[in-house]
């Protein structure tokens, strides 16, 4: 998060994601990068899966793209990135579920 929260790098981010909207072979460049996040996504959730931290058939896409649009909404709209007591409740979400016991 420490990354993306750079301001270069939040501007970086904004313009890219309007680029990705407008430029068909600028989409192909941004698929490219996004598809090595879920490459290390992936391997964290195999990982996960080994340690029985997550059931098998676990969705590392999904995975991935939930933490990605937690990046890009808040750097799209400027909100301060998730900070420590929220990159532990994402965390506890996707391990556990964000719904409250009942």
């Amino acid at each position: 998060m420490r990354e993306f929260g750079r301001p270069q790098m939040r501007m970086l981010l904004r313009h890219g994601l309007g680029e990705t909207c407008r430029d068909p072979d600028f989409t192909e460049l941004f698929r490219e990068v996004m598809n090595r996040r879920l490459e290390l996504i992936a391997s964290l959730v195999d990982r996960g899966i080994e340690r029985g931290t997550f059931p098998p058939g676990t969705d590392a896409k999904l995975i991935a793209d939930l933490i990605s649009g937690v990046i890009s909404i808040r750097v799209a709209d400027g909100t301060p990135l998730p900070g420590a007591e929220e990159i532990s409740a994402l965390v506890d979400g996707l391990l556990y579920g964000f719904a409250t016991p009942r």
